[in-house]
């Protein structure tokens, strides 16, 4: 089964309590960016934190099953 990639913005505070509760496996520098990969209870997500303080959460959820069945009618 695939994974679904879903991404959501977070504020300055929202990125600081994440960071402060996620495990941390790498971080990087990019120009005036930072790129962390973390793991959190739902599993690994990458965020990217923003020059101007916010920063997009990307983490990725199982998909959902799809019932590909044909129904007699």
């Amino acid at each position: 089964m695939k994974n679904k990639l879903s991404h959501r913005q977070l504020s300055r505070q929202e990125l600081a309590d994440y960071l402060g509760k996620a495990r941390i496996d790498a971080a990087e520098a990019v120009d005036s960016c930072r790129v962390y990969r973390c793991q959190d209870d739902q599993g690994e997500a990458l965020i990217i934190a923003l020059p101007g303080g916010n920063a997009l959460l990307v983490s990725s959820s199982p998909a959902q099953t799809v019932d590909r069945r044909r129904r007699a009618g």
